[in-house]
């Protein structure tokens, strides 16, 4: 369903500008923003990200509604689309509200 978002959202005007411009970003600078965006997204939602290598990230959500592959599939999409080669995104807990995401790519 994550994935489906993100190829959906690539179709539009919006979409195409955004990943053209993430394909010019770091793979983590676009971590990065995927984390400021979970807090943005509302008033209750908070994200980090904790640098376990140079690509190599641990990323937790304290809301993934329920949810936790749909995020990591979001935060797949849109690190591929940065140029990431062998992504890996998985999920290390989740509480029901609350998941931690293990990320890593060559």
């Amino acid at each position: 369903l994550g994935e489906t978002l993100m190829n959906s959202y690539e179709s539009t005007i919006m979409g195409k500008a955004l990943f053209a411009m993430m394909k010019m970003l770091a793979p983590t600078r676009v971590l990065k923003r995927v984390t400021a965006n979970l807090r943005n997204a509302n008033n209750f939602s908070e994200g980090t990200a904790k640098e376990l290598g140079p690509t190599h990230y641990e990323v937790w959500t304290n809301e993934c509604h329920g949810n936790p592959n749909y995020l990591g599939a979001v935060v797949f999409g849109a690190l591929h689309r940065s140029g990431c080669k062998d992504l890996k995104v998985k999920v290390l807990t989740f509480d029901g509200h609350a998941a931690t995401f293990d990320i890593a790519w060559s």
